[in-house]
């Protein structure tokens, strides 16, 4: 499961603010690998003064990729 190429630093900010869509109650995690993503998405949305996020289980790979852009922006000292 690679990462699509460009994670410019446009494409992180829209990732960031689209977090949070819409109010989701019902369990969205079908599999056993993507619980700290999922922890991962809800601090973003509560940080963002949201209850919940907005991102469905189809999405948690283009979130796994957003994280690791992050990651590897912040640089090294």
């Amino acid at each position: 499961m690679g990462c699509p190429p460009n994670n410019s630093k446009s494409d992180r900010y829209h990732m960031w603010r689209n977090i949070h869509l819409f109010l989701q109650i019902e369990r969205l995690q079908t599999n056993d690998y993507d619980c700290g993503l999922w922890v991962l998405a809800s601090v973003a949305a509560v940080l963002q003064g949201h209850d919940a996020t907005g991102l469905m289980e189809s999405e948690m790979l283009v979130f796994r990729c957003y994280l690791r852009s992050c990651v590897l922006s912040i640089p090294v000292v």
